[in-house]
């Protein structure tokens, strides 16, 4: 005999991940940051490769690097991330940061999270075959115990980035990218959005 009624189910704390194609002259952006890695020292953070200085929108230093495309890009992805934002959370962004990825043969990205940042965007500026995936891992309680071994996503995600594409998810989620085995270099643009 049985002894259950009325079951019922709600998930919660549920994580997301947010894409778009983000139209832009991706030529000139891979000039640009080729441009800036010889103008710039790499910053040590989470790139074992080269990663810029961060930049903030709004502020004269990017342009002065030569950079105007990619500050063009820039405020694409952060008029979508607004849009997105008042749309699904009702919220707004106070500040944003950014800065260039360039990972070239065997470089990578280390595990990390963005720390307090609310909103975080990765463009891939270029994404060659075989540059490494993009992994995305939840960093709660799941993370230690077997409950979804056997789940699709229940942990983890693995893409294959596409070019082109403004990738935005929370800034509390563990992610990194895969070593590249390709020959070219791959080059995103990491963007931090700080909510009012």
């Amino acid at each position: 005999m049985q002894m259950f009624s009325e079951s019922l189910n709600d998930d919660i704390f549920t994580d997301f991940i947010h894409s778009v194609k983000v139209e832009a002259d991706r030529g000139t952006l891979i000039q640009e940051a080729l441009a800036l890695k010889e103008l710039r020292e790499t910053v040590y953070v989470s790139n074992r490769g080269y990663q810029s200085i961060p930049y903030h929108r709004d502020t004269p230093r990017a342009s002065e690097d030569g950079l105007e495309s990619t500050e063009r890009v820039v405020e694409s992805c952060y008029e979508y991330a607004s849009m997105f934002l008042r749309h699904k959370y009702d919220c707004s962004i106070e500040k944003t940061q950014w800065w260039v990825n360039i990972n070239g043969k065997n470089e990578f990205n280390v595990p990390h999270q963005h720390g307090r940042c609310d909103l975080m965007g990765l463009f891939y500026i270029a994404a060659p075959s075989q540059s490494g995936r993009l992994v995305i891992e939840r960093n709660d309680g799941s993370s230690y115990n077997s409950l979804y071994d056997n789940v699709p996503m229940g942990r983890r995600l693995e893409i294959d980035p596409e070019a082109g594409r403004l990738y935005l998810l929370p800034g509390h989620l563990w992610h990194w990218v895969e070593s590249n085995v390709s020959e070219d270099p791959r080059i995103s643009l990491a963007v931090n959005f700080y909510l009012n």
